[in-house]
């Protein structure tokens, strides 16, 4: 019996998509990507993002590249995450959301 392929999934976290591929650890190629974009919503010098659209997005992404390179005879050795800028979330002092994310372009 032949070991099974292996893979590596990276995560792109960007400003406004989120992108996904397998890349074979052999080859060094790519097996699988998608990519998905998700609302900002801008306002003057507003920009934010809403943490529960970033998180089902981000969830639909990673979950079709794993199933897509998993069909592919894969085995998936590892998931890196990567990303450039960052969004932050206020919170109260209990952890409970006071706005949507701020985004790095906003100007405020």
């Amino acid at each position: 019996m032949t070991d099974k392929k292996k893979a590596i999934i990276v995560l792109d976290m960007g400003t406004s998509a989120f992108k996904c591929g397998s890349v074979d650890l052999e080859s060094e190629r790519k097996v699988y990507a998608a990519d998905e974009k998700f609302d900002l919503y801008q306002n003057g010098d507003i920009c934010e993002s809403d943490f529960d659209i970033c998180y089902e997005t981000a969830l639909h992404v990673l979950t079709d590249v794993i199933d897509q390179t998993l069909k592919l005879s894969y085995n998936i050795k590892g998931i890196a995450i990567a990303s450039q800028a960052h969004t932050f979330a206020p919170v109260d002092k209990d952890f409970n959301l006071l706005s949507k994310g701020i985004v790095w372009l906003d100007q405020r």
